[in-house]
């Protein structure tokens, strides 16, 4: 993992913040768990469906989630209209169904970016860490 030009500079996340990944493909939510994971976030807690993302979310308004569109039970943008993210909550689309409408309704409901599988988590990781370190001195990158 890189962060800017200094190549082999690892991605690293000091802050605590409880990270939802939302995705029905159990290998694709390991990838991103274990990549979140060594970049120091934590906890991190997994839904393999829309229902479990919804109950989840309200039990623990996540500062960071990351979802996927096309969920077995609900569609992962009904599920971010649902879940109404407010501005200590950013979300991230990762999907592979992402035509122009998606991506537009998506950013409409409260998504911060929308990521096209497949995708490498250390661009995920860089731009999650970038938008959660903005001004905040508690956290930094090393």
């Amino acid at each position: 993992m890189s962060l800017g030009s200094e190549p082999g500079l690892p991605i690293h996340y000091a802050g605590r913040t409880d990270t939802l990944i939302v995705d029905d493909v159990s290998f694709f939510r390991e990838l991103m768990r274990d990549a979140f994971s060594r970049a120091g976030f934590q906890p991190i807690v997994e839904a393999a469906s829309g229902k479990d993302a919804l109950s989840l979310f309200e039990q623990n308004r996540f500062p960071l989630v990351l979802l996927d569109i096309a969920l077995p039970d609900i569609d992962g943008l009904a599920v971010l209209e649902a879940m109404r993210p407010a501005a200590t909550t950013r979300v991230i689309v990762i999907t592979a169904a992402a035509s122009r409408d998606v991506v537009r309704r998506a950013k409409r409901l409260g998504a911060v970016q929308v990521f096209v599988k497949p995708v490498e988590p250390e661009d995920v990781i860089r731009f999650a860490v970038q938008g959660l370190v903005g001004g905040d001195d508690d956290h930094a990158l090393r």
